[in-house]
């Protein structure tokens, strides 16, 4: 308990930061989204007038573009995973590499602590830090669109899109776990965790918009749920974030193995 507490005090400053500049992005768009649609006219002669090509670089669909949840989807939720996937790999690599790199964990492991409680305390800790992100936008979202959103919208995907950042936080997570006990060091593991996050994220975006690249978003955890589906099916992908979230804890298991195995590096 003691550790759980220690891992609260140190992470709290940071999660509150990162999440007020997620609510803050939020605020950013949702009241200026009955704004928008009412001008919906002439701006959608201004968007078909663009390359379509551009247009789908940016995830924008002109059919559902013009919805409360089409418009924040495109605009907002861009925002939102950029700092979702920065915020859960720092948040990772501070519990485990930052505590490699700056010899602490030899100190928790002279405690009455086993390896593998400290790693269980520490992924609870990291769980818990990204479930309180992911219900402070959820429920952020649901009071934000029903203050200021007056058209009709589905509350469904508003909530599937707080979902969503919750699969970001546990897959590119769990992969800085696994880079925090594999390699002991913290620019390495955020380097190579937040390099991985751009790496699928802007390919997606290239496979949506060339069709002949689609192939690549196969690579992509991005694919699974897409935003631009989700609004224009109406559908939240819902057994596929599911899925990616158990790969996500097979990661984290994996990294438990070799925590409680692996000697610390000098």
């Amino acid at each position: 308990m003691n550790l759980f507490k220690k891992e609260l005090k140190y992470n709290l400053k940071s999660f509150f930061i990162w999440g007020s500049v997620l609510i803050m992005f939020s605020l950013l768009f949702v009241p200026f989204i009955d704004g928008i649609l009412q001008d919906s006219d002439s701006l959608k002669k201004f968007m078909d007038s663009m390359p379509k090509f551009l247009l789908k670089s940016f995830g924008t669909n002109t059919d559902t573009f013009f919805t409360p949840e089409g418009f924040f989807s495109t605009k907002g939720m861009t925002m939102a995973y950029i700092l979702t996937g920065i915020f859960s790999v720092l948040i990772a690599s501070n519990m485990f590499a930052y505590e490699y790199q700056k010899k602490t964990i030899e100190y928790l492991l002279i405690k009455p602590y086993s390896r593998l409680k400290i790693f269980l305390i520490k992924s609870f800790s990291l769980i818990f830090f990204y479930l309180v992100y992911f219900f402070i936008f959820g429920i952020a979202n649901f009071l934000l669109f029903k203050s200021f959103v007056h058209y009709e919208y589905n509350i469904n995907i508003i909530n599937g899109f707080a979902l969503y950042l919750f699969v970001i936080e546990m897959f590119f997570g769990s992969i800085a776990v696994l880079l925090s006990v594999l390699f002991q060091k913290t620019i390495l593991t955020q380097s190579i965790s937040i390099g991985l996050f751009v790496f699928m994220y802007f390919s997606d975006m290239l496979g949506f918009a060339i069709d002949s690249m689609s192939w690549i978003r196969n690579f992509t955890i991005f694919k699974y749920f897409s935003l631009n589906e989700t609004v224009s099916k109406g559908h939240v992908f819902v057994l596929n974030s599911f899925i990616i979230i158990l790969i996500s804890l097979t990661i984290m298991y994996v990294s438990m193995i070799i925590f409680k195995n692996k000697e610390i590096e000098y």
